[in-house]
């Protein structure tokens, strides 16, 4: 009979091994609590009994069936060492330390123990004794898988690729269909750089076990690094399949759609992606990345700023936001994201690059500089950085510095639009009209969908009094993009200069949807409201003006205070912005037998001044002066200009001048008294006279107060 039991007991404890194996610890801890009725001091179910609670992390009821057993079996080295591991489990490691050690002091060639003890040493740091104690373990056990994937996860961590390699060479060879290996074999050929061996390392894991979510994934992305896009996408639509709701293969197949420009597609994957995964850092910076390249940029601020939630040291999330806050015009918010990027990661082109562009914006010149400098010294041959540059430089009217760069950023990409953009301007503000065309229709040959260019032709043509071909010009800028900021502000200008005040109106007054905190907008509505005497646009809260005033003539505002002060202030801002173009410098006069006067205007037709001062010329006492004129040339020749070429000593057309040539030949000329008839009045060239092309400079007659010009000497006016 006794011995019956003995083989009952022996039936049942090997069934309770399968089922252990098997992981079905439920059923392992019912057959082991049956033998226990019969037999409460069985130690072999005791022992079981502890390990199916420690497979369901219950460490209390673990620990009790592992003390009842070692208290049966005190020097039972793998009950101690099963001890342990309850206590390992709840991150005492000092108190599993002490059982494994105790466990190997009774058998020191105890594998389990010495793996486990392995696993404590590397936790608490001492990395070369845990590599030590899992070589002498495999040395015992060479079939004790937890040993072997330890000691190449420990090579890994360590960097220690080589000896990595060796080993799961090693594992292979014992462990042929343990799918485990092989996907620790693809990692390693990966951190070789061996993307071929890597994929038919994974490709055995999933032979091995086709529904191992982790090389699915690894799979996919490592297909998506090849390029290849579609069989990376069974991939990932076959993790969905498997887990519908694990956020990774949504992820995957929604980064695969937006390589492959699908990205209404790919936002529909993010979106199921992030519902799964709210806390994904990386989930929410590439979705926020996603929606600011579809445009939807208060969606993608409100991800942008989740990311940084999540990781507020990730430079590329804060580079991402602040590129947002561009496109949202929030210049002064996309400057402190764009200044932390630099922070976190100093040597990262497009954060210096883009600071510099939002800096130049913002008007902060030398700044932007700065950025567009150390964006060049980490890429010298970055010609983006050069155009911008060559743009900052621009306005700061260093022409020379901006024409080397620009061609220095053609040289090297001969067919780089912005660099023909940026040269079209540069020619633009230097006065050369043909060289600007030219420059411009070539950005507009390499691109026929630029909408910079197509915008910046229209205000060239305009210009030159071309206004069908500048209106057509900036209808294709918005038919490419109907919200292209430029484009509205020109054709609502251009409309306004050519009467068309109705559609002018429109044009600033839509532009302010999508746009209503741009003050260039908000100027453009104030200037029309006043030809159409729509008195209600006309705000009363005057604080955007400031701004404003840098960019549009002081000439436009005067009427809505009577503050001579203020007046000054804005028109020197606008001054110092628009046309400023060198420090004043000192002419002396010389002594000659007549004094030489200059008039500098357009406007030598049919108008206003003319009227009022073409008798002034022409009863100027010819014994004692000598009368030089320099037409702008932009109009028609009527019986008024043929009144002032028969007025004049000289008379000269230099609508072909750029400002330099024009500064020059007026010096050469050597004229004694330079006098602007026109301010800041249509088609001026008022940045001639910050050159100073005479010893005495004279505003008179077309602007109705100050230039804010320190280069003027006098205005001549009324006695008010």
């Amino acid at each position: 009979m006794y011995k019956n039991i003995l083989k009952k007991l022996k039936s049942s404890i090997q069934n309770i091994k399968v089922l252990f194996e098997e992981q079905n610890f439920k059923s392992v801890i019912e057959e082991c609590k049956n033998i226990l009725i019969d037999n409460k001091n069985s130690l072999e179910a005791l022992n079981f009994l502890g390990k199916a609670y420690l497979g369901q992390q219950d460490t209390s009821k673990s620990r009790l069936y592992f003390s009842k057993a070692l208290s049966l079996s005190s020097n039972n080295y793998e009950i101690l060492k099963n001890l342990g591991s309850t206590y390992q489990l709840e991150g005492d490691n000092l108190s599993a330390k002490k059982f494994y050690i105790k466990a190997l002091k009774i058998n020191e060639s105890y594998a389990p123990a010495l793996s486990n003890l392995a696993s404590i040493e590397s936790i608490l740091g001492d990395k070369d004794k845990a590599e030590k104690l899992y070589e002498q373990a495999i040395q015992v056990d060479n079939k004790l898988v937890a040993a072997w994937m330890n000691l190449i996860n420990l090579y890994l961590g360590r960097n220690k690729i080589n000896e990595a390699e060796i080993r799961i060479n090693d594992a292979i060879l014992i462990f042929p269909n343990n799918f485990n290996f092989y996907f620790l074999d693809s990692k390693i050929s990966f951190l070789k750089g061996n993307l071929n061996h890597t994929e038919e390392s994974l490709k055995k894991t999933l032979n091995l076990n086709n529904q191992f979510l982790p090389a699915l994934l690894a799979l996919g992305d490592l297909l998506k690094e090849k390029k290849q896009y579609e069989e990376a996408m069974t991939y990932a639509e076959k993790i969905i399949k498997l887990s519908p709701d694990d956020s990774s293969g949504y992820y995957l197949c929604g980064t695969l759609l937006i390589l492959q420009d699908k990205l209404c597609e790919a936002e529909e994957k993010f979106r199921k992606s992030i519902q799964l995964n709210k806390s994904s850092f990386e989930i929410n910076l590439y979705f926020s990345v996603l929606l600011r390249n579809l445009d939807k940029f208060d969606e993608a601020e409100i991800y942008g700023k989740a990311a940084i939630h999540l990781n507020e040291s990730s430079f590329m999330a804060h580079y991402n936001l602040g590129m947002i806050f561009v496109k949202l015009r929030k210049f002064e918010f996309a400057k402190t994201s764009l200044e932390k990027s630099v922070t976190l990661n100093p040597n990262y082109l497009h954060s210096n690059l883009n600071l510099g562009v939002v800096l130049q914006d913002l008007r902060y010149l030398q700044e932007s500089e700065d950025y567009l400098l150390k964006a060049l010294k980490i890429k010298p041959d970055c010609a983006e950085a050069m155009c911008n540059l060559c743009s900052c430089l621009r306005v700061q009217k260093r022409f020379e510095e901006s024409e080397k760069i620009i061609f220095k950023a053609i040289e090297l990409n001969p067919d780089l639009l912005e660099a023909y953009v940026n040269l079209g301007s540069l020619y633009f503000d230097l006065g050369k009209t043909k060289e600007a065309l030219n420059a411009t229709r070539h950005a507009i040959e390499i691109d026929s969908k630029s909408v910079q260019a197509y915008s910046n032709l229209a205000v060239i043509l305009q210009s030159i009094k071309r206004f069908d071909e500048a209106e057509v010009s900036l209808r294709k800028s918005l038919e490419i993009e109907p919200k292209h900021l430029d484009s509205i502000l020109n054709l609502g200008s251009l409309l306004l200069s050519r009467c068309n005040y109705k559609e002018s109106y429109e044009t600033f007054k839509n532009g302010l949807v999508n746009f209503p905190e741009d003050n260039k907008l908000n100027f453009g509505l104030l200037k029309i409201s006043v030809f159409l005497c729509s008195w209600n646009d006309i705000t009363k809260d005057l604080n955007w003006l400031d701004a404003a005033s840098s960019y549009y003539d002081p000439m436009s505002i005067m009427f809505l205070e009577d503050n001579p002060l203020n007046e000054y202030e804005r028109t020197c801002l606008f001054f110092n912005s628009i046309h400023r173009e060198s420090h004043n410098q000192k002419l002396e006069l010389k002594k000659k037998t007549k004094i030489r006067i200059g008039y500098l205007s357009n406007d030598f037709y049919c108008h206003s001044v003319m009227f009022l001062l073409a008798r002034v010329i022409e009863l100027h006492d010819k014994s004692n002066f000598e009368i030089y004129v320099y037409d702008f040339g932009i109009h028609n020749k009527d019986r008024m200009t043929k009144r002032i070429i028969n007025a004049a000593d000289q008379y000269y057309v230099v609508k072909e001048l750029s400002n330099a040539d024009l500064v020059k030949q007026v010096r050469d000329d050597e004229i004694d008294v330079a006098i602007d008839l026109m301010g800041y009045t249509r088609d001026n060239r008022a940045s001639v006279f910050s050159n100073r092309v005479a010893p005495i400079q004279i505003n008179m007659q077309g602007h109705p107060g100050t230039t804010g010009n320190d280069s003027m000497d006098y205005i001549l006016a009324d006695d008010c």
